[in-house]
């Protein structure tokens, strides 16, 4: 464009100097031309709209449909475009989306490319860039038109047929003899009214069968929730097995908040350390344990984007972190730990978390099954070397 102006220019010059009508003529003709195709340029500009529709959360295996929509609102045409949509390499499954494209007035066109969810993460697509100019190259513009936007590839969910845990654990909701807590699901009898009964309690068809005042009388219970651990420093993993293991254990914690709640339809939460790349930092995420769907939505979502943390990135070890969280949890609730060696730190939370009233559980991911206090423990512990171990949960203590 710059040698058009001094083209141009020059022209004006010799014409000035010389005299030359026809010299006139034909710079007056190019500033036309440019002036022209400035104004067309801007107004391209302006009347071009685009957007992106795509599926924004995904498992493994989905193909995730992208759809560009391309609407020129004015009525001058649009030369040439070139549109690129860049996408991670791990969701490629066709070429990368480049196009170059001529739009007429008031048109609108639409483009389609598919994604392949191959690998848990948090995606960037985007921005799509949009590049335009005239048909003499007098004029171009670039900008990004449609801002980036992120996908969410949740981790592998194996199915479970049961988890031998703990007998005060979810799967087993037996009576205690500790009155922690009344469960109102549990109606044991009646009995007569005491100062002090909830009114909500009393019995409306015993009362007026005897003609006493009677409440309910209910079982009294312990804390039927369950508190996932995962593990994610990498030198808490062995060399060999620092990708596999993570990864093997990320699919292992998602596998349990998935059986929790769609199957046994009770309380989960997720306990962990790790890197974020929402924030690109170290984060500690604790979510407390409930059992709605939404539960697991939150934790799907924590896992499938962390990433694994060196020591010197870690605020403090997992052992450490363990003990911090685990006083929050109710009485009797299970402590499930997934991580891939079982160090003398950690087995001194772990019995101290079971005096005081939880009930851990160790599920070794690819570990070290030789510790020589594992075949003494007095609480559970799991051996899953792979994910088909994930549904029958061989154990080792």
């Amino acid at each position: 464009m710059y040698n058009f102006v001094v083209f141009v220019a020059v022209l004006f010059v010799l014409a000035a100097v010389l005299q030359v009508n026809f010299f006139f003529t034909i710079a007056y003709f190019f500033a036309g031309i440019y002036i022209v195709s400035r104004i067309w340029s801007k107004r391209v500009v302006k009347q071009l709209s685009m957007r992106r529709d795509l599926t924004q959360r995904a498992f493994l295996g989905d193909e995730i449909d992208v759809t560009l929509t391309l609407e020129n609102r004015g009525w001058l045409p649009i030369p040439w475009l070139m549109i690129h949509d860049p996408y991670p390499l791990d969701l490629a499954a066709t070429p990368l989306f480049k196009q170059v494209i001529r739009m007429q007035g008031h048109a609108v066109q639409r483009f389609h490319y598919r994604l392949r969810a191959r690998r848990r993460g948090y995606y960037e697509i985007g921005p799509l860039r949009a590049d335009a100019g005239d048909l003499l190259g007098l004029h171009h513009w670039q900008r990004d038109a449609v801002p980036a936007e992120y996908v969410i590839v949740y981790p592998k969910m194996q199915p479970i047929a049961k988890l031998p845990l703990p007998t005060h654990s979810p799967q087993v909701v037996l009576p205690t003899a500790l009155p922690i807590f009344e469960d109102p699901a549990r109606l044991m009898g009646v009995r007569d009214y005491a100062w002090g009964d909830n009114p909500r309690y009393i019995h409306w068809t015993a009362t007026a069968a005897t003609g006493q005042t009677l409440v309910k009388q209910f079982e009294p219970a312990i804390a039927r929730e369950t508190a996932l651990f995962l593990n994610m420093a990498r030198d808490d993993y062995d060399r060999s097995e620092q990708r596999t293991g993570i990864e093997l254990a990320i699919t292992v914690a998602a596998s349990l908040a998935r059986h929790m709640v769609m199957v046994e339809k009770l309380p989960v939460g997720l306990h962990t350390m790790a890197l974020d790349p929402l924030t690109n930092a170290v984060q500690q995420f604790s979510l407390p344990p409930h059992k709605e769907q939404g539960q697991l939505l939150r934790i799907l979502d924590v896992l499938a984007r962390i990433e694994s943390v060196e020591a010197d990135q870690a605020v403090m070890t997992f052992s450490e972190w363990v003990q911090q969280q685990s006083v929050h949890l109710s009485w009797g609730a299970t402590l499930m730990i997934l991580t891939n060696q079982l160090s003398e730190p950690l087995l001194q939370v772990l019995q101290g978390a079971r005096q005081g009233g939880l009930k851990p559980a160790l599920v070794l991911v690819r570990g070290n099954r030789a510790h020589p206090a594992i075949r003494q423990l007095n609480f559970p512990v799991f051996d899953i070397w792979e994910e088909q171990d994930i549904e029958r949960w061989p154990r080792v203590a």
